[in-house]
């Protein structure tokens, strides 16, 4: 019997070894030689009626790598059992001139790292840090290509191998000196559409199928080529890295790195930060601009990315993203207040009856002007949530003097603050803050009413929108208040009920309280934003982004935005009588507004044939 048991054991085990020796082989066979796409229908109706090499059907793509010394991408996709060139931007340069062939850290390995290492490197230190990944990078070479069966492999078991284009990278990172950057000159030509989608198909040859998926890209392209200044650029850039981390609901600060060697096009993966692809839909269906290439390359990206329009503007992105209805939605800000505070951990009528909820009240907001304002603050999952209370105008109705009536419902107090409208902040996961607005009655608002509080720094709307107006106010955190209801309760307590003071006295701190508990919160949404490269001396990037987009144009910055030269843009624009008609100002050093932008954009598109392979390109 036991030989029986060992015999049986023993097959069992051969057959397990077999059976992991074909998947890997299988794997090596197949991913090294190329990297497929989803299957299309190629017209036919039967997208599986003949198959190109390794059994690949009618619709794959594949993307091959370029002869050695060559940068680039060659991409293929099979049509009629025959593999057809669809894309080849193999060459001495590629997208980006001949140092655009060198391996680097912030274009090559680091979108690796966010894509295959992070769900379980953040600590103590991300390996998506250069610093890190370059002390680490003999190790990390020897532990990718260990085999599968290997406890010291990485990924760890069952997350799958890296492939080996992207083996390969890390291979040439360090016979490179693992460099950080690559700095390559720029010709001083403009950019332009075709310099974006080359980038773009570069990219999409490294990754797998499911990352190529996963897999939008944000350009700044169109800022490089209006010729702003690096520190600009770099404030730009901030911004939709700061829009994205507001919107993710992961635990860890994730930096975008950018795949072009001027830095103007960054890949986000979706996965790093919570997002899906319906969450990605959302934002381009919102776009005022709503731009899609038909370019034979744009039609492949959109083919190996499975998205109509997978890449966007950095500041139109973060204009749309940080809109009410789309940021509510891909920030999880929930319908109700008590939803909100399930969500986030917190028991509110507990905290108070256990008084660990704090309490101050003031005069002076910079939005909330001649009114009285109460906050309240209390532990949540993630830190702290700060919320205010807001009346409307004082005059005529006692309850909303806060000085008189200075209590909450929760207290459980008898002189209660008549208020109309709360604005919430609270920690994020990741440290950042996330924004809410809400009425009385604790249902969420997408705007604050102007009788009640205003964004006075705004020079567009004085409206207060959520989230995109919450971050002028708050670039820095919080706004430290000091408390001047604790001292006029007690030193007035005979004009109170007894019970009232001592719940005065209970839930109002002391002032060096009130002090430390803004101090620590805003410290932890500081080094959020250091993670970021954030200077919080500097205005908020958000919107620094946004509001350039909002302020008026010159001729150079719309043909920039719409990816032309001034010289091309000229010529298009005199050709074009209903353009003109409209904007043509900008022909003689006039400028446009924002909304002329939006309303001439299609005009533009169909006139200037924007998107579309040139006429007498084959």
């Amino acid at each position: 019997m036991k030989f029986n048991e060992r015999k049986i054991i023993f097959t069992l085990q051969s057959i397990i070894f077999v059976m992991t020796f074909l998947l890997v082989a299988f794997y090596f066979i197949g991913c090294d030689q190329f990297t497929e796409t989803k299957v299309v229908d190629n017209g036919s109706g039967r997208g599986g009626a003949s198959a190109c090499s390794n059994g690949q059907p009618n619709g794959s793509t594949r993307a091959l790598l370029c002869p050695e010394g060559q940068a680039g991408s060659k991409i293929e996709i099979c049509s009629s059992g025959t593999w057809v060139i669809q894309s080849n931007t193999c060459g001495a340069g590629g997208a980006g001139g001949d140092c655009a062939s060198s391996v680097s850290f912030e274009k090559d390995i680091k979108p690796i790292i966010t894509a295959k290492c992070l769900s379980c490197h953040t600590s103590p230190e991300p390996y998506d840090r250069y610093a890190t990944a370059k002390s680490l990078g003999p190790e990390m070479i020897e532990r990718i290509n260990l085999s599968f069966a290997n406890a010291r492999r990485m990924p760890k078991q069952p997350l799958p191998e890296l492939n080996g284009q992207e083996k390969q990278l890390f291979e040439k990172w360090e016979e490179g000196g693992f460099i950080q950057n690559e700095e390559c000159p720029t010709t001083g030509a403009t950019l332009g559409l075709d310099y974006i989608e080359t980038s773009i198909l570069n990219d999409l040859n490294k990754l797998d199928n499911i990352s190529r998926q996963n897999a939008r890209y944000l350009i700044s392209t169109h800022k490089f080529d209006e010729g702003v200044s690096p520190e600009q650029l770099t404030q730009f850039n901030s911004g939709f890295q700061k829009a994205l981390n507001t919107i993710s609901q992961e635990k860890n600060i994730v930096t975008v790195g950018s795949i072009d060697p001027n830095k103007t096009v960054y890949r986000v993966d979706l996965r790093s930060f919570d997002l899906v692809q319906a969450e990605w839909d959302l934002v381009i269906n919102a776009d005022l601009f709503k731009f899609e290439s038909f370019t034979t390359k744009g039609l492949l990206i959109k083919q190996l990315t499975g998205s109509a329009r997978p890449w966007m503007h950095t500041d139109t992105f973060t204009f749309t993203s940080q809109q009410p209805a789309i940021f509510n939605q891909l920030a999880e800000i929930p319908a109700t207040r008590d939803e909100l505070f399930a969500k986030i951990g917190l028991n509110f009528q507990q905290d108070f009856d256990e008084f660990n909820a704090l309490l101050a009240g003031f005069n002076g907001s910079p939005i909330s002007l001649n009114k009285n304002r109460l906050l309240s603050r209390n532990e949540t999952d993630d830190g702290y949530i700060w919320i205010s209370y807001d009346p409307v105008a004082i005059a005529g109705v006692a309850e909303r003097n806060l000085f008189e009536f200075p209590l909450l419902p929760e207290t459980k107090g008898i002189r209660l603050f008549n208020f109309a409208a709360s604005e919430f902040i609270f920690s994020t996961p990741n440290g950042l803050q996330a924004y809410a607005l809400y009425n009385a009655a604790g249902a969420r608002q997408e705007a604050a009413p102007l009788n009640i509080v205003a964004d006075n720094e705004s020079p567009f709307d004085p409206e207060i929108k959520n989230g995109i107006s919450c971050h002028r106010c708050h670039s820095k955190g919080l706004i430290p208040s000091t408390d001047q209801i604790r001292n006029h309760v007690t030193q007035n307590a005979a004009q109170f009920d007894p019970a009232d003071v001592e719940r005065v006295r209970a839930y109002f701190r002391d002032s060096s309280v009130v002090s430390a508990s803004f101090a620590a919160d805003n410290r932890k949404f500081s080094q959020a934003l250091a993670k970021l490269n954030i200077d919080i001396n500097k205005p908020d990037p958000v919107n620094f982004l946004t509001d350039v987009l909002r302020a008026d144009k010159t001729l150079k910055s719309v043909a920039s935005f719409v990816f032309l030269s001034e010289d091309d843009f000229k010529r298009l624009l005199n050709g074009s009588a209903a353009a003109k008609a409209q904007i043509g100002q900008l022909l003689t050093g006039g400028t446009i507004t924002f909304d002329q932008l939006v309303q001439t954009f299609p005009i533009m598109v169909k006139d200037f044939r924007l998107g579309q392979d040139a006429i007498n390109q084959q």
